[in-house]
């Protein structure tokens, strides 16, 4: 599919539009013609090196997510580099550093995850953010009950206020925050409204910018940014997947995507350890979707009522206390784009859920160990945590860590099995 987007990209005429398919797709990709470039729910990213290169002036970039996965740890990986003057951006979001983009090459010193911990409920309570940018820019939040003051902030130091409405308790908080300037810069933030948040002080700073930085002036649109200016610039905390060590435990967060084949290899045991009431059993679930998250027949549910599909990929051993599920990468038919593995608390009773597990963690064994913690559950009775999913000829490794309150039922029925 990277063909697809090169060539559309390589085909557009010169003053025309280029529209990309909605998808992820793998670059490195340049555009060479004075165009538009429309995405679609379009996602353009490499390991390392420069995602999109614009070497034509007066180029439009709109509805786009252009990511660089690998971490950047130099100044030769980037998002976007641009050699011509004139190019600008609409909706754009990027993760990693951009060079030839004026005010936006400069630091950002604004975080990826704004972690306020639990707080007292039945109050308002404010948290402190201390950012740095280089260029005037606007923080738009997708959670309830939460604002930032002020929302609008210049370039430079600026020390932003965040607070939280009256919560009941338990509440977890939970949303999105874009960093808007020319491109959007992604955050996200997350709590839990506690009565025993007795270590909480109010106005607490839950994120400070790099000390020492300021912003890289703009000379023209060719600024380069040094190894130390990019050490602290806005990265995702995943590991990198061109440097991946065999024999290595890898801690990995909600939400990250990584290869799966580069870190676990082929063959995979999948395993969980947490501490509940005796009175509570969680199993595991595997799903085997097809390209419309879709369960084609009950062997695709591996479980403790059918340990073993049809085409051995997928397995359960429920000897051991740990519900260990594995998977042969190798085996999987070609129909099956998806494996999602789900933790279910057995039987009906609302009341046990995933609230009531503390130290939960799912241990992924391959030729890396890799190691997934959830936190933040509530009242959830079954859970997403990982999946597996085909990209190109190649096999991807998702952490979801998110479910139901209603139960594996529902879960089931999403992907087109009926529970009776």
């Amino acid at each position: 599919m990277a063909d697809t987007v090169s060539e559309i990209l390589n085909n557009v005429t010169t003053g025309g539009t280029a529209s990309l398919p909605c998808g992820e797709f793998e670059g490195p990709f340049v555009i060479t013609k004075q165009c538009t470039v429309m995405g679609n729910n379009t996602t353009l990213w490499v390991k390392s090196g420069t995602v999109l290169t614009v070497s034509a002036p007066n180029v439009r970039l709109k509805n786009l997510r252009i990511e660089l996965t690998g971490l950047p740890r130099d100044n030769a990986s980037f998002a976007i580099v641009c050699t011509a003057p004139g190019v600008t951006a609409e909706n754009v979001e990027i993760i990693g550093a951009v060079r030839g983009m004026g005010s936006e090459d400069g630091y950002w010193g604004v975080p990826v995850n704004i972690k306020l911990g639990k707080f007292p409920d039945g109050q308002k309570n404010t948290f402190k953010m201390e950012l740095c940018v280089p260029s005037e820019t606007e923080i738009i939040s997708t959670a309830k009950d939460v604002s930032f003051s002020p929302a609008r902030i210049p370039a430079g130091a600026s020390t932003v206020t965040i607070t939280s409405e009256p919560l009941r308790r338990g509440t977890y908080l939970y949303g999105d925050v874009i960093f808007k300037s020319e491109l959007n810069r992604r955050a996200y933030i997350f709590g839990t409204a506690d009565g025993d948040a007795s270590s909480f002080t109010d106005g607490a700073a839950v994120f400070k910018a790099a000390p020492n930085m300021t912003p890289i002036p703009s000379e023209g649109r060719s600024v380069v940014l040094t190894r130390d200016q990019l050490s602290g610039y806005n990265k995702v905390s995943r590991p990198s997947e061109r440097t991946a060590p065999t024999g290595a435990t890898v801690p990995l967060t909600r939400g990250q995507r990584i290869s799966a084949e580069d870190y676990l290899g082929n063959k995979v045991e999948i395993s969980f350890s947490a501490n509940f009431p005796s009175d509570m059993e969680i199993d595991a679930y595997t799903f085997m979707l097809d390209k419309n998250a879709k369960a084609t027949e009950d062997d695709c549910l591996v479980f403790f009522g059918n340990t073993r599909s049809k085409c051995g990929s997928v397995s359960y051993d429920d000897k051991s206390p740990y519900r260990t599920v594995t998977v042969d990468l190798t085996k999987i038919p070609e129909h099956i784009e998806r494996i999602s593995l789900a933790y279910s608390v057995y039987g009906d009773d609302p009341r046990r859920n995933f609230s009531k597990v503390k130290g939960l963690t799912f241990t992924l064994k391959g030729k890396n160990t890799l190691v997934f913690s959830p936190d933040n559950l509530l009242m959830e009775t079954t859970i997403v945590a990982v999946e597996f999913y085909r990209y190109k000829n190649s096999w991807k490794l998702c952490c979801v860590g998110a479910g139901y309150r209603d139960g594996l039922k529902r879960l089931c029925e999403s992907t087109g099995l009926q529970i009776v």
